[in-house]
């Protein structure tokens, strides 16, 4: 069985690949584009399958952070979907409703990252 650090390393490419499409997303978001909903919508949805995909290989070895990281993936996966829908009429496109979505996605990134970065510190 490995150990929580060794896990965490092999997972950091995925928590940066988190960061990046949330990031692009918000970026969308402020600049109003809304032709980029479908790609946004796209990469939601690969990342949180990605992160799925990884934990059912390789299960975290702390389960608190396994679920929080199972949440995320979760809450990636709706608003994904939820874009998908959007991008479908972008004449319609309501980007404070987007914005709260992606507030509430961020907050919950940030606190799987924190509880990441105190089980690390804990098991040095």
């Amino acid at each position: 069985m490995e150990t929580y650090r060794e896990w965490e390393i092999e997972f950091g490419q995925t928590v940066t690949t988190l960061v990046t499409v949330l990031d692009r997303c918000q970026r969308t978001c402020d600049t109003n584009h809304a032709p980029a909903l479908v790609a946004d919508s796209d990469q939601l949805l690969a990342v949180a399958r990605d992160v799925e995909e990884w934990l059912a290989a390789r299960p975290c070895p702390v389960p608190s952070v396994d679920m929080q990281l199972t949440r995320l993936a979760r809450a990636y996966l709706l608003h994904g979907s939820s874009l998908e829908l959007v991008a479908q009429d972008v004449t319609t496109v309501d980007w404070s409703a987007i914005e709260d979505q992606l507030h509430v996605l961020h907050q919950l990134l940030a606190r799987t990252v924190t509880m990441m970065q105190e089980r690390s510190l804990s098991s040095e």
